[in-house]
């Protein structure tokens, strides 16, 4: 049983290191005019990747942001230290 939960742990262990140290990426869409892009931009102040995959990139992109109370009230507090 211990030997079970030991490899188990390692298992995890390795399977976060491995999750954590791999790029972001996005399979690609077949297709001339396809798009499948990862970005990292700015939102709010603060840093967000966004993921944009589309069958024709001359489509308009529709970004649809909704923000968190936490992450509000957390925003809020570091501007009033700030200032």
């Amino acid at each position: 049983m211990k030997l079970l939960r030991k490899t188990v742990i390692v298992v995890l262990m390795i399977s976060i290191l491995i999750i954590l140290l791999l790029p972001n990426r996005t399979p690609k869409i077949e297709g001339e005019n396809s798009v499948a892009i990862i970005e990292k931009i700015k939102l709010g102040g603060l840093e967000q990747a966004i993921l944009v995959r589309g069958k024709d990139i001359s489509n308009p992109v529709l970004l649809f942001c909704m923000e968190d109370l936490v992450i509000l009230r957390y925003h809020l507090l570091v501007n009033m230290k700030k200032s």
